[in-house]
């Protein structure tokens, strides 16, 4: 609404999600027992943390959220950094065990567990090699094929997803994860095996109505940095971080990582001269204070003063917005519109 930031502020929802990747390498790590999997795990939080972090400042709600946003980037930059530390750690002692395992089992367990670990951290190349090996040594776990197809979906590999997926319904086919993913990878008007797919589904639906098992956590599997409940609103960045936001679906950090710094340095929240006005930034502890009056009044003399500063413009829409006089919030806003056109938009991508 505010220009070029949103006023309600739901980039925070994703702070209420799970950090982790929860349908694979967390299970992976209960279900195994592997230390040196569950340390990369670890390691990884320290980067979705600034990246939550980040995500809360993006809207600059109150205006002064310019160094907490820098300071994010720096969080995620570092956090990258250890977990890149500690996946190397993970590979040369796996190297070392791979070489000691004896039972193909055991070593299709590892193999499993180290595509896992290389298909959060987004090298998919690695991660289905991983998963491809662990194939050939246990071709008769369903799991392994779910994985390598799950790693060819991100991969954008739809043909050889929809292949990995077919043989873990054949080996497992009363399973509802699998009958859906051979469904999705194949028209059930064409495929006899999509048939009897679409009746476990519908079995597995008509057995959770019976049961009124509604709260219960969803079987099916979703790849993702963070992790966001089906019911959440979607988020929409300002649009001058849209490209980062993109590669981090990805799984290329590194990039996104230099398209946020770039986008930060010249984001009105770090560059606007006015918002370091003592005015303004009185304006603003007012604000945070819940002090509406007081914010108005110190906000529209630093606008006196100023009137050509966007940033001004909006924080001060934005707290007519809080004290409900939503017509002098949108004239706020269509102000600072005119002062900075270029400022308004958000990406037509949500994040996900």
């Amino acid at each position: 609404m505010m220009g070029g930031r949103t006023p309600v502020v739901r980039f925070h929802v994703l702070m209420r999600r799970a950090l982790v990747l929860p349908a694979v390498l967390l299970l992976l790590v209960l279900l195994l027992g592997v230390g040196r999997a569950q340390s990369t795990f670890e390691t990884k939080q320290s980067f979705v943390a600034g990246l939550i972090r980040f995500m809360e400042a993006l809207p600059g709600t109150f205006g002064d959220e310019g160094p907490p946003l820098l300071a994010s980037i720096e969080a995620m930059r570092t956090g990258l950094e250890r977990w890149d530390a500690a996946l190397q750690a993970y590979e040369i002692a796996e190297t070392l065990e791979l070489q000691h395992a004896r039972a193909a089992e055991a070593a299709a367990a590892r193999r499993l567990l180290g595509g896992a670990v290389y298909l959060e951290r987004g090298r998919l190349d690695r991660a289905v090699q991983q998963f491809t090996a662990a194939a050939e040594l246990d071709p008769g776990r369903a799991g392994v094929h779910l994985f390598r197809g799950l790693a060819y979906e991100a991969a954008r590999k739809p043909i050889e997803a929809a292949d990995a997926f077919r043989q873990a319904w054949t080996i497992d086919p009363n399973d509802p994860v699998h009958a859906y993913l051979l469904i999705r990878h194949t028209s059930p008007e064409r495929s006899e095996d999509a048939q009897r797919a679409l009746k476990v589904l519908q079995a597995f639906q008509q057995e959770r109505q019976a049961k009124q098992d509604f709260r219960a956590a969803s079987p099916f599997l979703h790849v993702a940095l963070v992790d966001e409940l089906p019911s959440t609103e979607p988020t929409f960045p300002p649009a001058r971080y849209a490209d980062g936001f993109a590669l981090v679906r990805q799984g290329k950090y590194e990039d996104a990582i230099a398209r946020f710094r770039e986008a930060a340095a010249t984001d009105p929240l770090n560059s606007s001269a006015t918002l370091a006005s003592n005015r303004v930034k009185d304006g603003i502890a007012a604000l945070r204070d819940g002090d509406i009056m007081l914010a108005l009044g110190h906000l529209t003399m630093a606008i006196e003063a100023a009137p050509d500063s966007s940033e001004t413009h909006r924080i001060l829409g934005m707290t007519y917005w809080f004290d409900q006089q939503y017509e002098e919030s949108l004239v706020r806003s269509a102000v600072r519109g005119e002062r900075s056109p270029t400022r308004n938009s958000h990406s037509v991508e949500p994040i996900r």
